[in-house]
């Protein structure tokens, strides 16, 4: 009987080893914010984690990493939990060079931060705002949890990379046509280089005012079929033809 039960304990032992070993580690959670767009107000840009679109980000300009003033520089980063804050849950930034308390958080304007990142769903480069910060946040501490409504923190290692993109964006059709991105709000349509001018983008579309009266554009922010209107907030036509299908380059 004894040598019976031991037999017992040692195979729940090898079990329950063998478990742990197969069980495969929780992922990393790795964020990629990408700066595409900078002027004398603001810097704007991209967030993915793990590879996917989350959110767009609105930091401070950059002023060669002043206090208070610049944007952080761009570099790889390891970040931490915080549960301090009146929203009970921020990612703070370690190591960030000759700065402090650097997190990613909800807000809309510049002159609400010092060095952090605002996250949103909407971005507007004119302006220099962000809206629906609330949602954009909340889906990336789901990205995080795996849950909204997350019973236990998972032990996962985070790490924040900041770069710039390696080069204006564009936007090209099949033809050879160039709608890119210049300063701010400024879209170069064109060998012409006509200006246009965006006026939003959301987590679908960059939307452009057509140099022309009531004429708008907007196209899939990853690339794909554009669309137009005669107001600003549609309603939206898609073209058929293949002219009108814009592959994203940077």
């Amino acid at each position: 009987m004894l040598n019976s039960a031991i037999t017992k304990v040692t195979l729940i032992s090898i079990i329950a080893l063998i478990v742990v070993v197969i069980t495969p580690a929780q992922s990393d959670f790795n964020i990629l914010i990408v700066r595409t767009s900078y002027n004398s107000g603001s810097t704007t840009g991209e967030l993915f984690v793990n590879g996917k679109f989350i959110a767009h980000t609105l930091e401070l300009p950059w002023e060669n990493n002043r206090s208070y003033i610049s944007a952080i520089p761009a570099g790889k980063y390891t970040a931490h939990l915080r549960y301090d804050k009146n929203d009970k849950w921020r990612l703070q930034l370690d190591n960030v060079p000759n700065r402090t308390g650097v997190q990613l958080h909800i807000g809309n304007y510049p002159s609400q931060i010092q060095g952090c990142v605002l996250v949103g769903d909407e971005v507007f480069n004119e302006s220099n705002k962000i809206e629906k910060s609330g949602s954009a946040y909340n889906r990336l501490k789901t990205e995080f949890y795996g849950s909204a409504t997350p019973n236990t923190t998972p032990d996962k290692q985070i790490q924040v990379t900041i770069k710039y993109n390696i080069g204006r964006t564009e936007l090209v059709n099949k033809t050879g046509v160039v709608w890119r991105h210049a300063d701010t709000n400024i879209w170069l349509q064109g060998p012409e280089r006509l200006e246009n001018k965006e006026y939003k983008r959301d987590l679908k579309y960059i939307y452009i005012k057509y140099r022309g009266p009531n004429f708008y554009f907007r196209f899939p922010i990853h690339g794909g079929r554009s669309e137009f209107a005669n107001q600003a907030n549609g309603p939206w036509t898609q073209s058929d033809d293949e002219f009108s299908v814009f592959t994203r380059n940077n």
